[in-house]
């Protein structure tokens, strides 16, 4: 799966990590000293519950030209980023293109549909106990860790469960909820 990781801080480097490593093919949008690094070196992972690995030549960009498509997006940013992020994800948006979005809160889920359509967007919540060491350096401290996520009408659907597939393929403990509001409200 073509997945796009909006950005690549310490929930967008983790799980995105984990995905490469999984075998999907991941861009992350990185900013400054964040995106020199993982250029230089590739993508760290220091993590209690999938190990420790690289991601050796990790594709890593500040910007996108349209020349890529994402089949997913994992949308992470901190909300105030929201306008400058989704305005510099368009580019990378297709008709078949799936927005996850990772945000605490219900509220980026409107900005997401308000500019891609509702259907383009899903709502989910990252449980994870992650930060960014340094620029480029991600850890994974162990405990929690799972992405619950689904459509807003409850619907198991297709593109739910492929996305769910490859979460789990990749390592990722996924979880296709028939009741993704109440989660956000309860986390």
């Amino acid at each position: 799966m073509r997945v796009l990781v909006m950005a690549a801080g310490s929930v967008g480097g983790y799980f995105g990590g984990v995905l490469a490593k999984g075998g999907n093919e991941v861009k992350f949008v990185a900013r400054n000293e964040n995106l020199a690094q993982i250029k230089a070196n590739g993508l760290v992972v220091q993590s209690a519950t999938t190990g420790s690995f690289v991601v050796e030549s990790a594709d890593a960009v500040d910007s996108l030209d349209g020349d890529w498509q994402a089949d997913l997006v994992l949308f992470c940013v901190k909300s105030y980023h929201n306008e400058v992020a989704i305005e510099q994800m368009k580019p990378a948006i297709g008709p078949n293109t799936t927005i996850l979005t990772l945000q605490n809160g219900l509220g980026s889920a409107d900005e997401l549909s308000a500019t891609f359509g509702e259907d383009a967007v899903m709502l989910g919540a990252a449980y994870v106990e992650a930060e960014r060491l340094s620029p480029g350096v991600f850890a994974e401290h162990g405990g929690t860790c799972r992405l619950v996520f689904g459509e807003r009408d409850g619907s198991w659907s297709e593109r739910g469960l492929n996305i769910l597939k490859t979460f789990n393929g990749a390592g990722i403990e996924g979880i296709l909820s028939d009741d993704v509001s109440a989660t956000l409200w309860t986390k």
